[in-house]
């Protein structure tokens, strides 16, 4: 059998939906908007982390990352970079995105739309975008366009982005044709119109967030577009800009404020600190006793993984343990279940109860030096 369309219009729907061939908006009138504007709308700085959630990939500064667990203490995320092993811890994004909707008072109102297949959508995309796949705006086109007319969006700027920018080069990539269709099928104004700068690709190389997982069927969400601060942040710019300096998160108020208060903190009692020096060179220098040594009972300690990735291990130091069994219980308990305690330098932080190192306190120091730990 041999299908043929239906019609010239079907034909040609098919073909712009294969190639991305067609925009007739005039070049003077198609406007873009940054990364970096996006970013503020988004309500995180430049180097901010994001929050996450149904997290199972993600590109970050370019590379290739993966989940690896959360701790459901602090309710963090950590990933890992595949080409140098190393970790950035990230939250949720619900919070984030959604306060300065919530919370500020912004000139537009925006509504982000990921016109690539929705297996890329799912797999890493720009926090708060709904996903309408660039084919489905063609081979679905009266059904896309009766649930777009739902929304209310006659003053709404769209921002539609592909995986490349559609100002670059000859051709019209997807971005620019599905902003097309949006002019021509569903009437909006050529002002209240954009694409994004770079597209998804340029998103990425400049190391910006991204979230995973499925759109939610609640209806599309909006996200706000500003050159400054974000409304909600300017009574705290100050620590707006040193919060994205320091790539930690912003800060929040209201309901966001109240979850993050509420969140348990793990229990631990700061350890005097001691200067981190190899033993084997020289041991005359051997660092005092972690803790004051006891011989009646074990000593509970919580070690941290990593300062900013604020995620801790319990492990219990027994009598006798040896440097080797001090790993194994570190990576039994290890919440992203990272087999080697060496390979992300764990930092103990302290102990919990009235504490007490064994009996051989200096033992369990060197164990824990060896290890490369460096009481906080």
């Amino acid at each position: 059998l041999v299908w043929c369309p239906a019609s010239y219009g079907e034909a040609m729907s098919l073909g712009f939906a294969k190639y991305g061939a067609l925009c007739n908006i005039p070049r003077d009138q198609r406007f873009q908007v940054t990364c970096e504007e996006l970013m503020t709308g988004l309500g995180l700085g430049p180097n901010a982390n994001v929050w996450i959630h149904g997290l199972k990939k993600a590109e970050l500064n370019g590379k290739q990352a993966t989940v690896l667990g959360q701790n459901p203490e602090t309710k963090r995320w950590t990933v890992r970079l595949h080409h140098d092993r190393s970790e950035v811890a990230v939250l949720d994004t619900r919070l984030v995105v959604e306060t300065p909707a919530r919370m500020g008072s912004f000139r537009i109102e925006t509504l982000l739309i990921d016109v690539r297949d929705n297996e890329d959508y799912v797999n890493y995309h720009i926090p708060g975008a709904i996903n309408i796949p660039y084919s489905k705006m063609f081979m679905e086109q009266q059904k896309t366009l009766a649930k777009m007319k739902t929304w209310k969006l006659a003053t709404t700027r769209i921002v539609t982005y592909a995986t490349t920018d559609g100002m670059l080069g000859e051709g019209v990539s997807r971005d620019l044709s599905a902003s097309n269709w949006l002019w021509e099928l569903l009437g909006h104004p050529l002002n209240l119109l954009a694409t994004l700068k770079g597209g998804f690709a340029g998103w990425v190389r400049e190391g910006r967030p991204v979230e995973a997982g499925s759109m939610s069927d609640s209806g599309p969400r909006k996200i706000f577009i500003q050159e400054t601060v974000p409304q909600a942040f300017i009574a705290e710019a100050g620590a707006y800009e040193k919060a994205a300096e320091r790539g930690a998160a912003l800060p929040v108020e209201g309901e966001a404020k109240a979850q993050l208060q509420a969140a348990p903190q793990p229990a631990a009692v700061t350890a005097p600190a001691v200067e981190a020096k190899p033993l084997a060179s020289k041991v005359e220098e051997a660092p005092p006793p972690l803790l004051e040594a006891r011989d009646d009972k074990d000593l509970e300690v919580v070690v941290h993984i990593d300062r900013s990735l604020d995620m801790s291990v319990r492990i219990k130091l027994r009598q006798g343990m040896t440097v080797r069994m001090i790993k194994e219980e570190i990576a039994k308990d290890d919440p992203t279940g990272m087999t080697d305690p060496k390979d992300f330098g764990l930092r103990p932080c302290g102990a919990s109860g009235d504490g007490g190192v064994l009996g051989d306190a200096e033992r369990v120091t060197a164990a824990l030096m060896e290890l490369e730990l460096c009481p906080l």
